[in-house]
């Protein structure tokens, strides 16, 4: 589908005109903290270059070009959901784009790949538009190219770009204030867009056969348990994420703690 979109694709016939965001030095800044979703002004690449772009890994066939840069420096700690789909970013007629975020000091690079999206397939008609979403940290400078898939030139009408950045609000339950009540045989949670509230010091909560200690420095949820009768019971956590992440801990405290280190001393 992509490679016979590329090849549908007429020679441009347009006057010259670099896009002022074809390199890192002139990086479209996205405001920090919002008002989100914000919306990118439509840039069209048509006659981007590729100087100084860095590799986006996911691009299919290694085929990509005409990076154009937006930088982004939150100011809260999140999850951030940044989108090239028409559905959303409306001023988007590129049909076939990819999307990258690197970390670097300064334009100077290097630049460092933190996510990369080719192939959206949920994203309107062509699924070849990208979003991405990944947890990102306040103060923190992120680098975003959007490139055009592909190294033929798209036609000037079918070649401007819009980003739609959005924060994801964190799940209801992320600290122990706001717990959710855990009834038995209760079997969805999220950490999704949660922040790392609590960590774990010492290894004396690690105890039994196969425990490996952790300072689970990762994002979290809280549920509260009472107990309907005096006995034993068990809690088990399982990840069900499709792109096979997890690596969950889970421990339980006699009492609702705040936000910081929790002793297992």
């Amino acid at each position: 589908k992509k490679l016979a979109a590329a090849a549908d694709m007429p020679a441009p016939n347009e006057p010259l005109v670099v896009p002022g965001n074809d390199t890192c030095a002139g990086a479209v800044a996205i405001p920090g903290a919002g008002p989100f979703p914000h919306l990118t002004t439509p840039v069209n690449l048509l006659h981007a270059t590729s100087t100084g772009d860095p590799t986006p890994t996911c691009a299919f066939q290694g085929t990509f070009s005409r990076g154009i840069w937006y930088s982004f420096t939150p100011t809260v700690s999140a999850a951030y959901r940044i989108t090239t789909c028409a559905d959303e970013a409306t001023g988007t007629t590129l049909a076939d784009s990819v999307l990258a975020v690197y970390t670097a000091g300064s334009c100077a690079g290097p630049f460092t790949q933190n996510q990369c999206n080719d192939d959206d397939s949920q994203c309107g008609a062509s699924e070849l538009e990208s979003t991405l979403t990944m947890g990102m940290t306040a103060g923190t400078t992120y680098y975003i190219v959007a490139f055009s898939w592909s190294t033929t030139p798209p036609p000037s009408s079918a070649a401007t770009v819009q980003l739609q950045v959005v924060r994801i609000p964190p799940p209801v339950n992320e600290t122990c204030a706001t717990a959710t009540v855990l009834p038995l045989g209760f079997k969805v949670g999220s950490n999704a867009s949660g922040l790392n509230d609590y960590t774990l010091s010492g290894a004396g909560c690690f105890t039994g056969l196969g425990q490996t200690s952790s300072t689970a420095t990762g994002r979290d949820s809280v549920f509260s348990f009472t107990a309907p009768s005096a006995g034993s019971y068990s809690f088990k956590a399982q990840t069900f994420d499709l792109g096979g992440g997890g690596n969950l801990v889970l421990y339980t405290s006699p009492t609702c703690p705040g936000p910081g280190a929790i002793s297992c001393a």
